[in-house]
């Protein structure tokens, strides 16, 4: 999928076993092919991007944010003006609203 993404439009920053962050300019994540491979992108693709429950297979919508820092493997920040969610393998929920309220530096 990624040799579909125009790169002035779309970079993949981080993937996960189970997600993948993508920096994008438009929203609608197909708005970020390439012109001249949208034609077999939608044939390949095409019922692959989706909202509503997360099943195996298709790629949800989970949240938009204008800057994340990636701390260490499966461990970053994601933030907006209204929130700033957390992820941080092994390490508990509360350790990681510290984190984020206290502006703890990771380095």
């Amino acid at each position: 999928m990624l040799e579909f993404l125009n790169p002035t439009k779309a970079q993949l920053l981080y993937m996960g076993t189970d997600s993948a962050h993508f920096l994008v300019k438009h929203k609608r994540f197909e708005a970020n092919v390439d012109e001249n491979l949208k034609v077999k992108f939608s044939a390949l693709y095409d019922n692959h991007f989706e909202t509503g429950d997360k099943i195996s297979g298709i790629w949800v919508e989970e949240g938009f944010f204008n800057s994340g820092e990636y701390i260490g493997e499966k461990s970053f920040t994601l933030s907006n003006e209204n929130h700033t969610p957390t992820h941080m393998k092994g390490l508990n929920s509360m350790f990681q609203k510290k984190f984020v309220d206290e502006n703890i530096d990771p380095y």
